[in-house]
């Protein structure tokens, strides 16, 4: 894989799992602690667009940037099937789950919140590691250094 591509590569992961990691720890943990569950649900709810369409951007870069070709690259295949899989994670969320779950009638669905936040966390933890992982893919493990 041409290195310019590849540093793209490893930014859109990057950017992304960025995004998420700051999002997930360092926002949403700390308002659900200061604030009350319901409070600190619709202010994390106002961010959600912007932080599906971000990270969704950011994995839409990564897939084109790996996109396969008419070079046989098992590496750059594997890292664009898990940029797939991130996107279809992420999407799942923006696009389905999410909507259901503003759509329950709480605190009646709260048994119902819970599945499917569990599973919103789940595919999310799930596509954070590979922001994370897919570029280690790409470039393979590191090389040790031949002493001479």
């Amino acid at each position: 894989m041409n290195p310019g591509r590849l540093s793209w590569f490893r930014w859109a992961c990057g950017v992304s799992a960025g995004i998420m990691v700051f999002f997930t720890f360092g926002i949403a943990r700390p308002l659900f602690q200061a604030f009350p569950r319901e409070t600190a649900g619709a202010i994390t709810a106002v961010f959600f667009p912007y932080y599906f369409g971000a990270i969704l951007l950011g994995f839409l870069v990564a897939a084109a940037l790996v996109l396969p070709t008419r070079e046989k690259n098992t590496r750059r295949l594997v890292a664009f099937v898990l940029v797939i899989l991130a996107l279809a994670a992420i999407s799942s969320i923006a696009f389905g789950i999410g909507p259901a779950i503003q759509r329950l009638p709480l605190p009646e669905a709260r048994e119902t919140f819970r599945t499917l936040h569990a599973i919103s966390m789940a595919l999310n933890l799930l596509a954070m590691t590979i922001a994370i992982g897919a570029p280690l893919v790409v470039t393979g493990p590191a090389r040790k250094a031949s002493v001479s």
